[in-house]
């Protein structure tokens, strides 16, 4: 089943991006990079305990999987 997932492998460009999503957002390097990372897949959706549920970043709605049903933790 894995196998059928996509790897990202991030050019130059898009490692800049994630540090301008860093500076915007006021999130770290490497959850910006995982936000670019999803965004640059086409994901709609990316599903996170380490950011806000409901916030939209690059285009990505970000989940949290273990926020309650009012939509906060």
């Amino acid at each position: 089943m894995l196998s059928r997932w996509q790897v990202h492998s991030p050019l130059t460009h898009e490692v800049v991006a994630a540090t301008l999503i860093s500076e915007h957002s006021q999130v770290s390097l490497w959850d910006a990079m995982v936000v670019q990372s999803a965004a640059s897949l086409g994901c709609e959706v990316l599903w996170t305990e380490d950011l806000d549920d409901g916030q939209r970043i690059a285009g990505v709605e970000i989940r949290n999987p273990f926020a309650t049903a009012a939509g906060h933790q």
